[in-house]
């Protein structure tokens, strides 16, 4: 079996893996296929249709004695990918409440970055034009739902990079990143509390920048 060169599963636990999306690659290319982890006998996961596509696939992964997945043995070669979770959207109807970084859903169905959205006016943009969208085609616009940190431990961002989230004597919640050797960044925290509740519309848009956040498990 080819397996990925990151062999991202060695650094995952069943609970993290569960319900991820991978890709599956066949016959050098010729059978791609997406599936979602789902749990099989024990601690092991795999698609929940044992053949697709005339290929015995079943269990992909097993909980390994260490707490992280290992490879399931595979009646053919295939290469695994893990693709990234797909977003979940808040759908905003009113007019007023649309902002930079939205998603405007036309009349028609097609999807466009919202540019700006000012007294009611939205632009958007349309192969890198930037076009006032009518209220005549507008139907409603999408939210990326925000993923974070929301109580102490260690956590990933959606570009991979780690933090760590305590709560303070006062019982605010804070935020710090790491630098890719391990060593913490100096300088200013990130009082999440006040972005996650509104308080701090700025440091809330740097954090929905780099969402979303995952937490680490850590097995001791």
């Amino acid at each position: 079996m080819a397996e990925n060169a990151t062999r991202f599963w060695r650094t995952m636990t069943f609970r993290q893996l569960s319900g991820r999306r991978v890709r599956l690659t066949a016959h050098n290319g010729e059978l791609i296929l997406e599936i979602k982890l789902a749990p099989g006998f024990g601690r092991s996961l795999g698609s929940r249709q044992n053949l697709i596509a005339g290929m015995k696939f079943g269990e992909l992964f097993h909980e390994g004695h260490d707490g992280f997945m290992e490879l399931s043995r595979q009646n053919a070669d295939i290469e695994i990918e893990l693709l990234p979770d797909k977003p979940t959207y808040e759908t905003i109807t009113d007019r007023d409440e649309i902002r930079e970084g939205d998603i405007a859903v036309a009349k028609d169905g097609n999807h466009y970055p919202i540019l700006g959205a000012n007294d009611g006016r939205i632009t958007i943009d349309v192969y890198g034009q930037s076009i006032t969208l009518s209220r005549e085609n507008f139907d409603h616009s999408l939210r990326p739902k925000l993923q974070l940190p929301d109580h102490p431990g260690l956590w990933r961002d959606g570009e991979d990079n780690l933090y760590e989230a305590w709560k303070a004597n006062s019982g605010i919640l804070f935020l710090r990143q790491s630098r890719r050797n391990g060593h913490w960044i100096s300088g200013d925290v990130i009082p999440i509390d006040r972005a996650l509740e509104g308080e701090d519309s700025v440091t809330l848009a740097e954090l929905a920048k780099q969402s979303p956040f995952t937490e680490i498990e850590v097995n001791i």
